[in-house]
């Protein structure tokens, strides 16, 4: 494997551990969320397990469907990248604090906004393939 491929794997995997951090902050501002993350807090909360948990679930739910509807789109990246973003979920977690404060809530909605949005710009550079 070439240094310049090995280079883009390991951005796309800090990527993923960026956009984990973002989630991380859309959550305890409580304002909403994407459309996946409610969908993997709903399943929290229904399943009553750790959200990066139900991130892996959800995933591993598309990339079934994706098996079934388009095969030859699925790369290894696919499987292993939310892992990754469940890391970063459980990272952040450690750090992230749980707020009241309406202002400091819209601040980590905005902020969490910025970080998804670096994670996304660099992924989308190390173009490594598709991702769920």
């Amino acid at each position: 494997m070439s240094n310049k491929k090995v280079i883009r794997l390991v951005l796309m995997f800090l990527s993923a551990i960026i956009i984990g951090l973002g989630i991380s902050f859309f959550v305890n501002a409580k304002l909403g969320a994407d459309a996946m993350t409610t969908f993997e807090e709903g399943l929290s909360n229904t399943l009553h397990l750790d959200l990066s948990i139900c991130l892996i679930i959800a995933n591993g739910i598309f990339v079934l469907l994706t098996l079934l509807i388009d095969r030859k789109s699925l790369h290894l990246t696919t499987l292993v990248y939310p892992l990754f973003i469940s890391l970063g979920i459980k990272i952040s977690s450690l750090f992230v604090p749980s707020l009241d404060n309406i202002l400091i809530r819209v601040f980590f909605m905005l902020l969490a906004l910025i970080i998804i949005g670096m994670g996304i710009g660099l992924a989308v550079v190390c173009d490594s393939g598709n991702n769920p």
